[in-house]
């Protein structure tokens, strides 16, 4: 029985001109040949399977042709023969992943100097050159640099950074791309009618987008896929699916669709589903994520949107609901969950993890809707967003006459029936319970356990915050120097202070300050006398609180006897203030 030919050797190029998707390394070589402008070395680099090492035989048939130098080699000649089934004794193939030692060098280099077998060139095709270690590199340089006369070298690598910038440096480097998808459709085509395989329009787009620019790779899926075909019938895209272990786009985008609706049963069921048919989780996660991928082309694109309307059978009014970086964001989650999963001690449960998590409305919620959730808030209970962030305070120590000018001038009053309580305030101040409160969060939020000490026992506290500064103050310059200078440290700070404070702080200032000590005066004023006269307030009871002390100080020895409201009423201040009445 004759041997069967895959056909990615069958249909193998044997003209430049039947080259796909290289359109600039053909020209260059039609042209060499024409003008007779023939290097002694090239390096041909590019992906696999875009058709490097056909090229090289190529060059190699159109230099040797019994016809003469030509860009159409006859194919037919000894010499043509020869070098397309592999045995031609001037046209020598070296795997160099098996021949990458410096031995190895110099046994090709004492077989340069001999002449050839009867065709004008002898022409080494190195295949996969950059696995050659750099003795064997540095062995071959002077060779490749100056050969005998009728020697030419073809170097073909897939990772040039790989070769040693010297070689390179001596070769004609022409580079090999990626093959696009409508040239791989086209050639799909064109192959399977000749091997009368009937195909459904939507298995030729799973080739060519599974082959990912590989045209050899296209060509052997192809090969794979034409022995699912029975008689007339044309082979489906579910058999396809089933025999690649693929996931089929419809029932994946069902999936999708739930999760974007948020329809958590749907979305449980349909992943129970895809994990029962025995699926690859790695494969699933892969095939989503071209999917969102795809829908994100669609969203943008309304051209695409039709091709891929057309494809899932689904006008896509999905897309009109969600925005752009809804998706973006399950792209980057499912981009990070793939590269998770070969730590998970269940593929399936990560699996099913991930699609749950994913129906929390909150994951996918943008940031202009947080920045609205926050302003409605900060509307309901009277914040302004301008006075959100603290700014650097000053110990507050006002004299009895200042007490009184603060209090004439800007004072709010807070009233109940009799009594007054008048508090000077500083414009756009934030009080120190602002400061002490986020200082607590930011440290409470540092990752850190050593910079966390520091800090305390340094005694800190927040100066100022904003989106452009953090300053910190230090009672105790005695870790001044390892917080100023440890960048790690001062960047684990911004991060925490941007997850209490919501903001981004790039510039972090620590200053050896120590913490003031806040004071407030606060004036209790009887009903007969609300008002002051020129000389200042007759008959009231002067307190002033020191908050560190919980003390108050009478300035004089006067009682003042309230009524039954308006004892009640003191009590509940002298509770808020933490005060203390002195007999």
């Amino acid at each position: 029985m004759k041997q069967y030919q895959p056909l990615y050797l069958k249909y193998r190029p044997q003209k430049l001109s039947e080259l796909i998707g290289q359109g600039v390394v053909t020209r260059t070589l039609t042209n060499a040949i024409l003008y007779n402008k023939i290097v002694h070395a090239y390096l041909f680099c590019g992906p696999r399977g875009t058709g490097k090492t056909s090229c090289a035989r190529i060059l190699a048939k159109s230099l040797n042709c019994a016809g003469g130098i030509t860009v159409e080699p006859c194919s037919k000649c000894v010499s043509c023969q020869s070098v397309t089934e592999g045995n031609s004794l001037d046209v020598i193939e070296i795997d160099a992943a098996s021949h990458r030692k410096v031995e190895d060098a110099e046994n090709l280099i004492n077989r340069v100097n001999l002449g050839t077998y009867g065709s004008r060139f002898k022409i080494y095709i190195i295949d996969e050159v950059h696995m050659l270690t750099d003795h064997a590199f540095n062995a071959l340089l002077k060779t490749i640099e100056e050969p005998p006369p009728n020697v030419i070298f073809i170097l073909a690598t897939t990772e040039e950074y790989k070769v040693i910038l010297t070689i390179i440096s001596r070769c004609q480097k022409l580079d090999f791309k990626l093959i696009s998808q409508n040239e791989i459709d086209e050639r799909i085509i064109e192959i399977a009618k000749q091997e009368k395989i009937n195909l459904d329009k939507s298995v030729i787009s799973f080739i060519s987008k599974k082959s990912q620019g590989c045209l050899r790779d296209a060509v052997s899926l192809l090969d794979q896929i034409s022995v699912l075909q029975t008689e007339d019938k044309p082979i489906n895209s579910k058999e396809v699916f089933e025999l690649f272990g693929t996931v089929d786009k419809i029932f994946l985008f069902k999936l999708l669709e739930s999760v974007l609706n948020f329809d958590k049963e749907k979305a449980v069921m349909f992943a129970e589903d895809l994990i029962k048919c025995g699926k690859d989780v790695s494969e699933l996660f892969k095939n989503l994520l071209e999917l969102v991928i795809d829908l994100a082309k669609a969203k943008i694109d309304t051209e695409y949107r039709k091709i891929l309307s057309s494809e899932l059978g689904n006008d896509l009014k999905i897309l009109e609901k969600i925005q752009h970086n809804h998706l973006l964001k399950i792209i980057d989650r499912l981009h990070d969950s793939q590269s998770k999963l070969r730590f998970a001690l269940s593929q399936e449960l990560q699996f099913m993890v991930e699609i749950m998590s994913m129906l929390d409305e909150d994951f996918l919620i943008s940031m202009q809707e947080l920045k609205e959730r926050i302003n409605k808030l900060e509307g309901k209970n009277g914040i302004k967003s301008d006075n959100a962030v603290p700014k650097k305070i000053e110990p507050i120590e006002l004299t009895h006459e200042q007490t009184n000018t603060a209090m004439s001038q800007n004072a709010k009053t807070l009233k109940h029936k009799d009594v007054e309580i008048l508090e000077p305030i500083s414009p756009n101040t934030p009080a120190s319970t602002d400061l002490d409160t986020m200082w607590k969060k930011i440290i409470s939020l540092i990752e850190s356990n050593p910079t966390k000490t520091l800090l305390l026992q340094s005694e800190s506290y927040l100066l100022s915050f904003s989106n452009d500064l953090l300053e910190i103050g230090l009672s105790k310059d005695m870790f001044l120097p390892r917080l100023g200078q440890d960048t790690k440290k001062q960047e684990m700070i911004l991060k925490a202070a941007k997850l209490a404070g919501g903001m981004g702080p790039q510039v972090i200032k620590f200053r050896f300050l120590p913490k003031p000590v806040i004071k407030k005066e606060i004036e209790i004023k009887s009903s007969d006398n609300l008002m002051p006269d020129g000389n200042g307030y007759n008959d009231n009871v002067h307190k002033v609180l020191n908050h560190n002390s919980n003390q108050v100080i009478s300035n004089k020895e006067k009682k003042v006897t309230p009524s039954a409201d308006e004892d009640e009423f003191t009590k509940t201040v002298k509770d808020l203030l933490g005060a203390k009445e002195i007999d």
